[in-house]
């Protein structure tokens, strides 16, 4: 098997998964190292199924009777080992090798649980084949495998309708479904990647049992094949529960993700932050974005500071957090892009009003000057060009229908108006100026702006070219009035 030149080629493939993603992530983490994990396994696990194709039909084609050393069971488990221990071997390089091609070292946790699943998809393969082989005497996942490889590639890489669109899905999703059974994916979660974990060990001992039955004595086999039958029934077991115990929306606490401690969450200059287990050299990056610009708030501000709290990617993190305080992130660092820095400024500042979380629902706060200030604060955002922070700015503004005198009050806080004389306005009328009641030609007065534009109606896409002409107005205008608000 070692000089079959699939072999080679499965190697070359799965090398190729190992390094090129390491090219655009800027801070990877131990979620994408086990995703990267499970992509290699698919990718050993067919290349292997292909290759022991060859053994395994030489195996099966001596009769019963023939005179071997092992015999025929004996010789077709030893087969089973050899491409188990050959995968495991492709397996291991990739694990050693995939943390040196990061760019930065490795943030998050992952359960103990996690580590071996990538292991057994990739010998469920060859074992799969093996136990194919030896039962129908064929080619038949060879066969299999030339005819759907090609297919998927041609979908995936051509516009072009060909017909094969809805099979190549299905087969696709049928595979997904048979590796990845549950309807989540958390390999920090310790109770979900423990299911994930006595999933794919049944799994393999099944094929096991499978394999051995296929070339036993008629006593023998009816045992195995009996056995079988209890692994069958175990990994349904085992799936039926997860799928029943654990649904899209049940959350996790903190208690059942690996590498918790009592209290998470750490405060930096009144803003809380509450990372998820491993993920604390992130709370810096967090702090170095949104920490100055929140600075600029006065001291009255200081109680009602955010809550900024990490969610799971394909888990939900059951945190008790102030609705109208927090901020959510996920597990890829935000700070590192200019535009999306900008905007958890944004987010952070909507919540320091306690507007809540920045979402794309939007709501009539014409002439208000609560977000006036929130659209500033954007824009003071640092480490970001000035393009990045006036679109997240505008773009934020357009959510809560500005008006003219709104649009031209903060074009001129952004281009004219010193940050002193906007951070003295903020800190001798906050009370005012952070609630409905405040105006923006209140607010324009104090910072010493004139305003010629009508502060009651949302600005047209005529407004928007006027006072910011670099930007899309499109992008930009409001194609409908939300409700008031709160």
């Amino acid at each position: 098997m070692a000089l079959n030149p699939l072999l080679w080629l499965g190697a070359a493939a799965t090398g190729y998964l190992s390094a090129w993603p390491r090219y655009w992530t800027a801070a990877p983490t131990r979620t994408e190292f086990h995703a990267s994990l499970e992509s290699a396994a698919t990718v050993v696990a067919v290349t292997m199924a292909a290759v022991v194709c060859f053994p395994a039909m030489r195996e099966v084609a001596h009769i019963r009777r023939t005179v071997v050393p092992l015999g025929p069971v004996g010789r077709l488990l030893a087969l089973s080992t050899a491409a188990v221990l050959i995968a495991t071997v492709i397996m291991t390089a990739m694990a050693l090798v995939d943390p040196l091609l990061r760019s930065a070292p490795l943030v998050g946790t992952l359960s103990p649980y996690a580590y071996p699943a990538p292991f057994l998809i990739a010998t469920a393969g060859p074992l799969a084949s093996i136990a194919v082989v030896a039962w129908t005497r064929t080619y038949a996942p060879l066969i299999v495998l030339s005819l759907a490889i090609p297919a998927l590639l041609v979908y995936e890489s051509t516009t072009v309708d060909l017909g094969l669109g809805t099979a190549v899905y299905q087969i696709s999703r049928m595979t997904v479904l048979v590796e990845r059974p549950f309807p989540f994916h958390g390999p920090a979660v310790t109770p979900l990647s423990g299911l994930q974990l006595a999933y794919t060990a049944l799994a393999a001992a099944l094929l096991v049992t499978v394999i051995a039955a296929a070339r036993a004595r008629p006593a023998r086999r009816t045992a195995l094949l009996a056995s079988a039958a209890a692994l069958l029934a175990g990994a349904a077991a085992t799936v039926g529960y997860g799928r029943v115990a654990h649904s899209f929306d049940t959350a996790f606490p903190d208690t059942a993700i690996h590498g918790a401690t009592a209290d998470q969450c750490q405060v930096r200059d009144g803003i809380t932050y509450c990372p998820l287990p491993g993920y604390e050299p992130w709370v810096d990056e967090w702090h170095g974005a949104i920490g100055p610009s929140l600075a600029l708030l006065p001291e009255d501000a200081r109680d009602g500071l955010p809550v900024l709290w990490q969610d799971g990617n394909a888990y939900n993190r059951d945190l008790e957090v102030p609705a109208d305080r927090s901020v959510t992130v996920y597990e890829y660092l935000e700070t590192r892009d200019p535009y999306m820095r900008a905007t958890l400024v944004g987010s952070a500042s909507l919540a320091s009003l306690g507007l809540g979380e920045y979402v794309w629902d939007s709501c009539r706060g014409t002439g208000q000057s609560r977000f006036v200030v929130v659209s500033w604060l954007t824009s003071t955002a640092e480490g970001v060009p000035f393009d990045d922070r006036l679109e997240a700015a505008a773009t934020l503004f357009s959510s809560f229908s500005p008006s003219l005198a709104d649009l031209e009050l903060l074009r001129a806080l952004i281009d004219d108006v010193p940050r002193e004389r906007m951070v003295d306005a903020l800190a001798g009328h906050w009370d005012v100026l952070s609630t409905r009641e405040g105006t923006t030609l209140e607010l324009a007065e104090l910072a010493g702006v004139s305003v010629s534009g009508n502060a009651d109606t949302p600005a047209t896409p005529t407004d928007w070219t006027r006072v910011f002409p670099e930007l899309d107005p499109e992008t930009h205008m409001v194609w409908g009035e939300g409700p008031d608000c709160v």
